[in-house]
């Protein structure tokens, strides 16, 4: 079962490349898309061997009404 769309890999791949010898840092809010966004990163770091280091650092933006409980997530 492939897991990543080709079309997402090779988007990713192509801004990933240039940044191979440098780190991602991924804001993290525990929100869907962040959440989404780090699963789709960790999964490519899987199958590309150049991958960047990755950090997922926790922001608590207040934005959403379930912020605070992403804080525990």
């Amino acid at each position: 079962m492939k897991l990543i769309p080709s079309d997402v890999y090779a988007g990713i791949a192509k801004w990933i490349d240039p940044h191979e010898n440098q780190t991602i840092f991924l804001a993290l809010s525990g929100g869907l898309d962040s959440v989404v966004l780090l699963h789709l990163l960790f999964e490519i770091k899987k199958i590309k061997a150049n991958f960047p280091q990755l950090v997922a650092i926790h922001i608590h933006h207040g934005y959403s009404e379930f912020a605070d409980k992403w804080v525990e997530f």
